[in-house]
């Protein structure tokens, strides 16, 4: 394996606390992945605030 190829230490990490995060949220995070990687971060929105509703 190439040496840019090698996962490094703490590598992924990210992504596991980006779904976390969104779940903690409320959301989801997804991954889709053909060739090359797409996330996609889904957070629900109050629609109140969303429309501009004094809160």
């Amino acid at each position: 394996m190439p040496p840019q190829m090698r996962p490094q230490p703490g590598e992924g990490i990210g992504l596991a606390l980006a779904r976390d995060l969104a779940v903690s949220l409320g959301g989801r995070l997804s991954l889709t992945s053909a060739h090359l990687a797409t996330f996609t971060l889904l957070l629900p929105v109050d629609q109140d605030e969303a429309q501009g509703a004094p809160g």
